[in-house]
């Protein structure tokens, strides 16, 4: 059997004016979607446990099978682990991101403007991250031994302290939650760790806001990157490989370091050959190819791609739209027509076949830009799997569907096994890949 999930990360949302009164999945021309519904079954997922914040991390970790409340530490710890980083169990982990606040004499002057400094270059960002190492050692001195700072792809960066220090009780949001907001009235709040966190930002305005860097970015129109921000506090999660679960050889394809780090935690293989600095740019089209490549290979892919995500972040429905008709044309329908094409006829004792699902993990809201913890829809199809009423793939009538996946993580125990044969079972005790 082969088993594939697609994430079109964020893709679920609400209702939008603009659309008349539908939502972008509504809204979107997909074909291969509709067909999908029609040959399988609609239902919804609740991937967000509850007093949590929905984030793809989280959504995404139940998609595949796996209890946020129970395995989820932090969502820096598995970016270190897609850039090849291995913290120590008992280190701490964050992400950082190189931000744009407003300029001194300007109406946002305070304010944190732009979580990503205009989309900074790795390049133009090393500098500032090498500049920032220098600057918090000079200040900081020995309170900074045991802590390294890796720079990532573009604003991102990572941090890890291996000091023994404890930030468990460390409260900071990430910087995409505060747009707009004051940035001194969110920082870092809770013991000793809180306040040298505090400090190291303090430092990073002072340091970069005259940088050459930022100087040239000013002259080009670019947003300067004036701050840096830590976030996504973690440890690195004892959790168990998904083999060991499920019985399936399985690999991660995303151009995300997140999701990649995510896969490598469950001991998925990646489905990419492109390093870190280049996996950003590869275009649908060339992920519906590397999937049908990876299916080959493996027997579960899971495939995360953002651009719905990224749309209705910068509250843009008509982006979030044509992000969806995208998924569905270069993406789901190529991956669809592989799958169609190879299949076994599910009558046949040793028959292979296949199943697909598609889950936008977490709902992004358009009119806000903020996640939403909202039920998702799902769809599956594929040998043994039909629905008795047949469903367009949308927010309304998977929340009308007698499938209800509650909690979410639930789900790919259901995918994998619904409906299949004893002796077709995906076990951990009695693996059909032996």
């Amino acid at each position: 059997m082969k088993y594939v999930v697609l994430i079109p990360l964020g893709a679920a949302d609400h209702p939008l004016e603009e659309l008349g009164d539908r939502t972008p999945l509504e809204a979107a021309a997909t074909p291969n979607l509709d067909t999908l519904a029609r040959m399988g079954r609609v239902g919804a997922a609740y991937n967000t446990p509850e007093g949590w914040i929905p984030g793809g991390d989280l959504g995404v970790m139940s998609t595949l099978g796996y209890s946020p409340a129970k395995y989820h530490t932090g969502r820096a710890p598995f970016e270190a682990l897609a850039q090849g980083l291995a913290p120590a169990p008992h280190a701490w982990v964050m992400r950082l991101s190189l931000v744009s606040t407003g300029q001194p004499g300007s109406e946002h002057e305070g304010r944190l403007i732009d979580p990503s400094a205009g989309e900074i270059t790795s390049g133009e960002a090393a500098t500032l991250y090498s500049r920032l190492v220098e600057a918090w050692a000079t200040a900081l001195g020995d309170r900074l031994r045991g802590v390294r700072v890796v720079p990532g792809a573009g604003y991102r960066g990572i941090l890890i302290d291996d000091s023994g220090r404890d930030y468990a009780r460390v409260r900071l949001p990430s910087p995409r939650e505060i747009v707009g907001e004051s940035w001194r009235q969110h920082l870092p709040s809770g013991d000793e760790s809180a306040a040298l966190l505090r400090e190291m930002i303090e430092l990073s305005e002072q340091c970069l806001r005259g940088s050459e860097v930022n100087l040239a970015r000013i002259e080009q129109g670019l947003p300067p990157a004036t701050l840096v921000w830590p976030w996504g506090l973690g440890t690195t999660p004892q959790i168990p490989f998904f083999r060991s679960v499920f019985g399936v050889r399985s690999a991660m394809l995303s151009t995300i370091d997140l999701f990649a780090g995510l896969g490598a935690a469950l001991g998925m293989s990646s489905a990419l050959d492109e390093p870190a600095a280049t996996r950003h740019a590869l275009s649908d089209e060339e992920i519906g190819r590397e999937t049908i490549r990876a299916i080959n290979a493996f027997d579960l892919v899971c495939v995360v791609v953002d651009t719905a995500d990224q749309a209705a972040r910068r509250r843009d429905a008509p982006a979030k739209v044509a992000a969806i008709e995208s998924f569905d044309r270069h993406i789901l329908g190529p991956v669809l027509a592989a799958l169609t094409s190879r299949a076994e006829s599910q009558a046949k004792a040793d028959a292979a076949g296949w199943r697909l699902l598609v889950s936008p993990a977490h709902a992004t809201l358009t009119v806000s830009g903020a996640t939403d913890a909202m039920p998702v829809p799902v769809v599956m199809a594929g040998n043994w799997i039909s629905g008795v009423v047949q469903r367009p793939f949308s927010e309304a009538e998977s929340e009308q569907s007698d499938l209800q996946i509650d909690p979410g993580h639930e789900l790919m125990e259901y995918f994998l096994n619904a409906g299949v044969p004893l002796t077709h079972r995906v076990s951990h005790k009695e693996s059909p890949l032996k």
